[in-house]
């Protein structure tokens, strides 16, 4: 009886892997541009669908929506995730089961070493195509906010994975023992690799296209930050993509002025308000407003620090750093002879 229930599991999932197999991950998400999707797509659409299918906000749903229900689940959490996204994008639902498989047992190893079966056991690892490495310009309001742009890049894509297959299934070949010739009559067996030049020819395996990247500018990242993009750079049939990274660059802000977690302004202030204190109010970079009061005199070229105004700070944005203030007074470029005998009556 035992055998007999361990066989039909066997068999269930080995049904149930199958099925899976044929899913089309974008497609379960209603999205038509496949692997161009950016990840604001994604996240619009399981949003969407999840609340649609949810089964506790549609009782007595049938049991294809709650299998369509638990697809959109299965499928968000590959594409919501880069790597997984990348691995799905370039082998399918093989290239996931492979994955899972090199992060398992006691001993991990580069899951994509293994996976392209181009030197992933080895120290330095499987070959890798080179990085791009490119200088993102923001606002200052989207480091404070934080922020998703939309880059389009050009890079080298695959046309299809069936080149990686026989690019893969080349290199896993035996070496094969060859007569060489090193010196006049000396000649020597020696193993030598297959030739797969034209299993791998990335001339007709790949094309240039437009890759739309989402880059996420997180609220607080500080300037120079490089932002890395795991495999999201040209892609061969013999070797694993490289990275992406972006610079973080901001441009100047027509108020404040950056200085880490800080934030710095200058305020004019007339004579008048030198002297008898002032009132101003101003609007933050998220639309809040703040106020900047003195009832006592300033002079001119005093600071004054404003806490919790300043930058949110990077991974902890609930905690922000200090707004500091200098004060510029403003003196008036001419006084009348009634003014100046009224200035030396009150201040003499």
């Amino acid at each position: 009886m035992h055998k007999v229930i361990v066989l039909l599991l066997a068999v269930t999932l080995t049904v149930f892997s199958e099925e899976v197999k044929n899913v089309d991950y974008y497609a379960v998400l209603g999205i038509t541009n496949g692997n161009e999707a950016t990840d604001s797509q994604i996240k619009k659409q399981y949003k969407k669908l999840s609340k649609q299918l949810h089964p506790d906000l549609n009782p007595g749903q049938s049991e294809a929506d709650k299998e369509k229900y638990q697809d959109v689940q299965s499928a968000n959490a590959v594409l919501s995730n880069r790597k997984k996204r990348k691995v799905y994008d370039m082998m399918g639902h093989e290239g996931l089961k492979q994955l899972e498989q090199a992060g398992t047992g006691r001993r991990q190893r580069d899951p994509f070493g293994g996976l392209f079966g181009f030197g992933g056991g080895g120290d330095g690892g499987p070959e890798r195509g080179p990085d791009i490495t490119l200088t993102i310009r923001v606002t200052l309001d989207d480091v404070y906010n934080g922020a998703e742009h939309i880059v389009p890049l050009t890079k080298q894509k695959l046309k299809s994975f069936e080149s990686v297959r026989k690019c893969m299934k080349c290199k896993a070949q035996k070496p094969k023992m060859q007569r060489v010739q090193i010196g006049p009559g000396m000649v020597m067996q020696q193993e030598v690799p297959p030739d797969c030049r034209r299993q791998c020819n990335a001339g007709g395996a790949v094309a240039k296209k437009v890759h739309e990247m989402s880059v996420n500018i997180e609220a607080g990242v500080p300037e120079g930050h490089e932002l890395t993009y795991e495999l999201e750079a040209d892609e061969y049939p013999d070797k694993l993509p490289g990275d992406v990274k972006f610079m973080v660059e901001t441009s100047p802000h027509k108020l404040f002025k950056r200085s880490g977690d800080n934030l710095e302004m200058t305020i004019k202030i007339s004579l008048l308000q030198a002297l008898v204190g002032f009132s101003k109010t101003f609007t933050h970079m998220d639309d809040h407003t703040f106020t900047i009061e003195r009832k006592d005199p300033t002079h001119h070229g005093f600071v004054m620090r404003v806490e919790g105004e300043g930058m949110p700070k990077h991974n902890v944005p609930s905690e922000r750093g200090v707004l500091i203030v200098t004060f510029e007074v403003t003196f008036p470029k001419k006084i009348s002879e009634e003014q100046a005998a009224e200035f030396r009556r009150i201040l003499g």
